[in-house]
């Protein structure tokens, strides 16, 4: 019943090298199973827990939580900051960052991510999309604005407490421009972002293969 189940494969060369005592033992892949296929594989717009297993080897936000824990840590953005009034939130993105296709990170790049889940003339916010987490986590944020070419910064309506951790969520995550000028909607089964592997192929309800 193989084919029933969705199979993730990934290509853990570079992550096996330091399991294996020389290259002739190193597996070209590792298959884990699951019970179910990935829905979407866009983080703005899924609900299901299995889309988000796959897209998190992929994807990366602007924040992350500690493993393990609830504690906030940057992860594409070096720094951010909180406005005294806490109506202000900047970010200072990391230096180097490139996409998977390419393109490097910087605030417009980054801010793509958030503009086509805010606006609905977006080419990038697709009819079909709920956003609903924009609209639950993020409605406090009136408008999003480009500091200088690394650092973004974004206004709010009142304070929120809990945004930070909003930020840290997978919702947050970035997907690369270059994803709508390539596949324009079918940017959604193909995701581009920064993560440690690479999205390969998606073969519904037989397996998604990532790359190292």
């Amino acid at each position: 019943m193989v084919t029933k189940l969705a199979v993730t494969g990934i290509l853990l060369g570079l992550f096996l090298g330091g399991c294996a005592r020389n290259a002739a033992e190193r597996p070209a892949a590792f298959v884990f199973a699951r019970g179910a296929d990935a829905q979407k594989l866009d983080p703005a717009d899924v609900d299901d827990g299995e889309s988000v297993n796959s897209m998190a080897q992929v994807l990366e936000g602007l924040l992350a939580f500690k493993p393990g824990t609830l504690e906030i840590e940057p992860c594409l953005a070096a720094s951010y900051a909180v406005a005294e009034d806490g109506l202000a939130i900047t970010f200072r993105l990391r230096d180097g960052v490139v996409f998977q296709d390419g393109t490097p990170l910087n605030a417009e790049t980054a801010r793509f991510s958030f503009d086509r889940q805010m606006d609905p003339g977006h080419p990038a916010h697709f009819p079909d999309a709920s956003f609903q987490y924009w609209s639950n986590l993020f409605s406090d944020v009136s408008r999003v604005e480009t500091v200088d070419s690394m650092t973004l910064r974004f206004h709010l309506r009142q304070p929120n407490a809990s945004i930070l951790s909003s930020f840290a969520s997978f919702s947050a995550w970035l997907v690369s421009p270059g994803a709508l000028e390539r596949y324009g909607a079918g940017m959604a089964r193909h995701p581009v972002g920064t993560g440690p592997y690479r999205f390969v192929e998606w073969r519904p309800n037989e397996a998604i293969v990532l790359e190292a």
